[in-house]
């Protein structure tokens, strides 16, 4: 399994000048096929005011939600302080479930309490992680089984 990294904010003056303007460049394409070409993605967002970053779902306005459909997906988001966790519940899993993702039952948020001295994740954090990238990977194994 390859490991591919989207920055969505590498992309963010393409991204509006496809939707103001309708110009796609082919950095964006190649990202937009990334995400789509995916077998699972990890989707992750800071909060902002309560929610994801506009320009993370700016991007994804612009993904395919046929590609989308039943791919198996692990949200994450960061955020100042545990009291914005809730945001990948009520905005990032009500997005991914209209594109029909399979949308892994753990989530990873992190704030600045779930790190140590030297930039270290907390166990609880990591504990975290290991937990929902093993259900992701077995929501995959899943669907590869399914769709062959």
């Amino acid at each position: 399994m390859t490991l591919t990294t989207v920055e969505v904010r590498d992309h963010a003056a393409d991204v509006v000048n496809v939707t103001v303007l309708g110009l796609p460049g082919a950095a964006l394409d190649e990202a937009l096929r990334t995400v789509e070409d995916a077998d699972v993605l990890i989707a992750a967002s800071p909060v902002f005011r309560g929610s994801y970053a506009g320009i993370f779902k700016s991007f994804l306005d612009l993904v395919d939600p046929v590609a989308m459909r039943g791919k198996p997906v692990l949200l994450g988001a960061t955020g100042g302080s545990a009291r914005h966790q809730l945001m990948i519940d009520q905005a990032m899993r009500p997005l991914f479930a209209y594109f029909g993702a399979l949308i892994s039952p753990t989530a990873v948020y992190a704030s600045t309490d779930d790190w140590s001295v030297g930039s270290v994740p907390v166990p609880a954090l990591q504990d975290r992680v290991a937990r929902a990238a093993f259900e992701v990977l077995r929501l995959e194994a899943v669907g590869s089984t399914v769709h062959a």
